[in-house]
């Protein structure tokens, strides 16, 4: 039995923190996306590319205006609440894709209500994981939480977007039942959560508007302003790719189709599950700074040789390898970083924020994205990508790179902290 325990806690560690376990299987399930490398397809059905980015414009745009506030609710009204609101959301939208034969207004309806339900959790999540270890002292644990979280979850992409796959064979609709099961398991297991008793407050529109104003300081600190430019670039693009229709346009491109595209999904999920798994190890050697500019070269070539090379199921699988592994490392990576240097009071509102920012791109070209398919344009787009990319890459080298020593480390904080209590007497 101890040698069990042991186990589950070198794989899920802090298990034994009550809720650490509840968030686990929650996560678990709320990503078990069976239709995640063959939506489009399914959409494709009932409008047209050129509709699709439309759509997609408006519902990443209203995604992205519920980002910050909902960083801002959870830290004032309640994480818990604030996730269970979004994992209903996401049932009911995902849901609603099932009806699409009926009426193709039930796809828009749903597209909006899911990626506004995605919004709602995006900080509040990881927040709630933090501050219930915080309670219990083991916040200095977080780092492992992160990285193995980061290793195993892409497992469960890895398995549903396999099991996808092969549903995909024998019907359209059984990606999208089984997605809509597995959230509603997430959702009624988030009731089991309990509020940590670290920095909650209660509500004030007074309040709100000052947690909105700090998030956006605190991304000034100079520990994360130095390599903000390639932290967003590889962050920002990786979303566009991996969230809306861009990969798996790019995935066509290369001659996938619906169930080729999901094994193919599933196998570099698997290589970068590995990655992620050593992801301690690389920011100890390299440094924030350095693994962000290593992991932002990457995606870059990613984009260019998508802007070169089509019709290849090679090519298109190696440029799936590099935009995977160097998006999921920084995502986790992220994570540590701002969990590192920012309070944790303010925590959830600061990747809300920064989730604004990163969503930003993406609502800008979503509606132009279909058009440049149809219009035959879309490697040019590739193409000006991988320049942004390496232009952020170069303007951060020019800056010297360095990982800050402890006395700056320190010094900085302090900073940051007074600005904060100035701000708030402000």
């Amino acid at each position: 039995m101890k040698s069990l325990s042991k186990f589950i806690d070198s794989v899920f560690p802090s298990y034994g923190i009550k809720n650490l376990k509840v968030y686990y299987w929650v996560k678990i399930f709320s990503l078990s996306f069976y239709m995640i490398a063959n939506w489009l397809f399914f959409v494709l059905f009932f409008i047209t590319p050129a509709q699709i980015g439309i759509l997609e414009s408006i519902s990443f745009g209203i995604g992205m205006l519920v980002e910050i506030p909902s960083g801002a609710i959870a830290d004032l009204l309640g994480k818990k609440i604030t996730v269970q609101i979004g994992l209903f959301m996401q049932t009911i939208g995902l849901g609603s894709f099932i009806l699409a034969p009926i009426s193709p207004w039930f796809i828009v309806i749903g597209n909006i209500v899911v990626i506004a339900g995605f919004a709602m959790i995006s900080g509040a999540f990881e927040a709630l994981a933090y501050d219930s270890m915080v309670e219990v002292n083991k916040e200095n644990h977080y780092d492992m939480v992160a990285s193995r979280t980061g290793a195993i979850f892409p497992l469960v992409t890895i398995v549903s977007a396999l099991l996808g796959g092969l549903m995909w064979k024998y019907s359209i609709y059984l990606p999208w039942i089984a997605t809509t099961l597995s959230l509603t398991l997430a959702f009624i297991l988030s009731f089991k959560f309990s509020e940590p008793s670290v920095d909650t407050y209660k509500f004030s529109f007074k309040q709100f508007i000052e947690q909105n104003k700090i998030g956006l300081s605190q991304l000034r600190i100079p520990q994360i302003k130095k390599y903000f430019p390639v932290m967003m670039a590889v962050l920002s693009t990786h979303y566009m790719w991996s969230a809306g229709i861009v990969r798996i346009f790019m995935g066509e491109q290369f001659s996938y189709d619906g169930e080729t595209l999901s094994y193919l999904v599933s196998a570099v999920m698997l290589l970068s599950s590995i990655s992620i798994f050593f992801m301690d190890k690389l920011k100890s050697k390299l440094g924030d700074a350095k693994g962000f500019v290593i992991l932002t070269f990457m995606a870059a070539l990613g984009w260019i040789f998508a802007g070169i090379f089509n019709n290849s199921l090679i090519i298109g699988a190696l440029i799936f390898v590099f935009l995977i592994i160097s998006g999921e490392l920084a995502e986790p990576w992220r994570s540590t970083v701002i969990n590192k240097y920012v309070e944790s009071k303010y925590r959830a509102t600061v990747i809300s924020t920064m989730q604004f920012f990163v969503q930003m791109p993406y609502v800008l070209i979503a509606m132009f994205f279909g058009f440049m398919i149809e219009k035959n344009i879309v490697q040019d787009f590739y193409l000006a990508i991988g320049a942004i990319m390496i232009i952020s890459i170069l303007w951060t080298i020019k800056y010297k790179i360095k990982s800050p020593t402890k006395e700056q480390i320190i010094s900085n904080s302090k900073y940051a902290l007074k600005s904060v209590r100035h701000n708030l007497i402000k």
